[in-house]
């Protein structure tokens, strides 16, 4: 927990990492968290963080995890200026990186070999990203 709030407590503080909670607009209920954070203003360049925990929705079929997306992919593009956003995806998470390379246009730039340690064995990571370009 003391982790957890160091680390709120430097977002927060931070003009490089922008984090938003993702609600649902019915209720206000928050169901997960989006951000750009380590917003590099010389590459004009930001690492996308997403993340849907509510009743284990994480990417849903019912167009929240859409919704939510293109809202903070359109943030960085257009408010923020940034040229690029990017993220990191473990190979195993099929879903997020089909998500994000069909429905957004994302683009693999590489590969981190054996960079990621779950249950027991190594998994690669892929670096993913959009240009504003490609968005607009």
């Amino acid at each position: 927990m003391l982790n957890q709030e160091n680390w709120y407590v430097r977002t927060i503080n931070s003009a490089n990492d922008y984090m938003f909670i993702i609600e649902d607009l019915s209720d206000s209920k928050p169901l997960g968290a989006c951000g750009l954070l380590y917003t590099n203003w010389i590459n004009r360049s930001a690492d996308f963080s997403f993340y849907i925990g509510h009743q284990n929705l994480y990417i849903d079929n019912g167009g929240l995890a859409e919704d939510a997306a293109r809202t903070l992919i359109q943030y960085g593009f257009n408010n923020l200026n940034l040229n690029k956003i990017w993220m990191e995806l473990y190979e195993f998470d099929t879903r997020k990186i089909d998500f994000f390379l069909d429905k957004f246009g994302f683009h693999k730039d590489g590969m981190l070999r054996e960079n990621c340690f779950e249950d027991g064995r190594y998994y690669n990571s892929y670096i993913i990203s959009l240009l504003r370009k490609e968005y607009i």
